[in-house]
């Protein structure tokens, strides 16, 4: 991004979506074994720190399925994120029920994995 104004950023973002979505679909065709290396690490990451327990990984389908839902319901891309995030330099989150929320995409995306609550300034 050109900004480091948040504010604009999110202006230049707004006005540039198709050319920003265009430059990452032609870098994952550039860089295939890059990002498959990368799914496959997020996949795994997730996998490790998800719960073994039936119930609960019932619990953590239904927000899913709420995310489906609500997109359905409002037109809007709805998404279940991670409160705190599942890598990050500071932190590893969990992939547990407690620890997700559902969030509208550009809400998701803006938050990207360096923002939650508490977090150490």
């Amino acid at each position: 991004m050109p900004y480091k104004d948040p504010e604009k950023q999110r202006e230049w973002y707004a006005l540039n979506k198709d050319k920003v979505a265009a430059n990452h679909r032609k870098w994952r065709a550039a860089n295939k074994l890059k990002y498959n290396a990368y799914q496959l690490s997020r996949v795994k990451r997730k996998s490790m720190t998800t719960p073994k327990e039936p119930n609960r990984r019932k619990l953590m389908a239904l927000f899913y399925e709420m995310a489906k839902l609500e997109t359905e319901r409002t037109g809007r891309r709805v998404e279940v994120d991670h409160i705190v995030p599942l890598r990050n330099r500071l932190v590893s989150g969990l992939h547990n029920e407690f620890n997700l929320q559902l969030l509208f995409s550009e809400d998701n995306r803006a938050k990207r994995n360096v923002v939650w609550p508490e977090m150490p300034s």
